[in-house]
Formats: structure tokens, C-alpha cells, sequence
């Protein structure tokens, strides 16, 4: 639900049961609308990747609480937290379903730099220093921790329901990151495959 939402409202999957349903046709779907944003990422005056960017404060707030997911693995980054998210290059639209006769149910993966703010005990920091891709913003928080960022280029999942008359989305909620393997050591992408050897955005060797 988007900010501002009273919470006791039903929740944005039992608004719009009909994008679940096994007897909901996606050919139903208008072809004009969903062709057009499948191939362009827009239809007509509407362009996701500008109304993506344009709500980017509210993304950072809302993805804050997947932070610790994308570190699970890394327990030397401490306390992780969405600080800013970078404008988008890359949006991918991944199911595209009809509710009325002038609303869509869009299911979106958006690509973007995403700076987390983290702690690092000290001890620890001394030895990972040059394994990631730390900017340090103190290297004396306080007695025992570093405070630093890292930019990480991640896939962020959001689902959103377009009003085709009048060009507006009705409501979107955020789902969170793609699940990812880790992350570049050169650029920062995620590495979106457990089988991947190579980074799909600058190339180099991830191993």
C-alpha cells in the first residue's frame, strides 16, 4: 500500500485477488496498454521509469527492512540500512494483468544503485577493508565501530495498479530485493545467478 495507508486495509494482494486466480486470462489484457509497456516501459504520457524515480523517498523507507536481507551472509556489516536510492537505467516489467475494463496489475523489477549505511567493528573492519566496496564515512563512530556505505546496483521488485484513462497509478506497494548471490567486487551489480562467473554489467571475472 502506498504511504499513508490506513494499515487495518485489507492488504494489496486481497485488493486485487483476480492477478492470482488460475481462470484469469492474461489475453484479456487491453493488447494496446500492455504491448506498448512490455516493449517501452510507457503508454502514452506515462513512463514507470519517471514515476519509479519520482517516488524514490518512499523506496528508500519502505526497502530499509529488506537491508539485513541482503547481507544475511555478510555478519561484519552491521545494523545495514537504505540511505538513498540512485535514479534508475533499467526498469523490467515482468506480468501485466487486467482487473477492470481500465485498470492494470503491473508486476515490476526496477535496476538501481542503492547506498546502504552500515556499522563494522572495528577488528573486523581492519580485515575486509579491501574485500568490499566500503566508503567510510567515520573511522571513529565510536570506540568500537566504523561507520560506512557501499552502493550495491540491485533489482527491486514493486507491483502497481495503472488506471489506463487517465494515465495514473491507483496504488503500488514495494516487495523488496530480487533474491541475489552476492555482488560484483569491481562494479557493485548484484549477482542475480548462483552460476554466474561473470558480471553482467561490467564483465569482469566475479571469481
Amino acid at each position: 500500500m502506498v504511504a499513508g495507508s490506513n494499515p487495518a486495509e485489507p492488504t494489496f494482494e486481497a485488493k486485487f485477488p483476480q492477478k492470482a486466480t488460475d481462470s484469469f486470462q492474461k489475453s484479456h489484457v487491453l493488447p494496446e496498454a500492455t504491448e506498448q509497456l512490455r516493449r517501452e516501459g510507457k503508454y502514452k504520457s506515462f513512463l514507470i521509469s519517471e514515476w519509479f524515480n519520482g517516488n524514490s523517498e518512499y523506496f528508500v523507507t519502505t526497502l530499509s527492512k529488506y537491508a539485513e536481507e541482503v547481507f544475511s551472509s555478510y555478519h561484519e556489516l552491521e545494523s545495514p540500512d537504505v540511505s538513498y536510492i540512485e535514479e534508475s537505467d533499467k526498469i523490467e516489467i515482468e506480468d501485466i494483468y487486467k482487473l477492470e475494463d481500465d485498470m492494470l496489475y503491473i508486476d515490476a523489477i526496477a535496476y538501481a544503485d542503492v547506498v546502504f549505511s552500515m556499522f563494522i567493528y572495528k577488528p573486523d573492519f581492519y580485515l575486509i577493508e579491501d574485500e568490499y566496496l566500503l566508503d567510510v564515512q567515520d573511522y571513529d563512530w565510536n570506540e568500537h565501530y566504523v561507520w560506512a556505505e557501499m552502493i550495491l546496483y540491485l533489482p527491486i521488485k514493486f507491483s502497481l495498479v495503472f488506471n489506463i484513462l487517465n494515465e495514473q497509478v491507483k496504488e503500488f506497494e514495494v516487495n523488496g530485493f530480487e533474491e541475489i548471490f552476492g555482488w560484483c567486487k569491481s562494479c557493485g551489480a548484484a549477482v542475480i545467478s548462483d552460476a554466474a562467473e561473470v558480471c553482467y554489467r561490467c564483465e569482469k571475472q566475479l571469481f
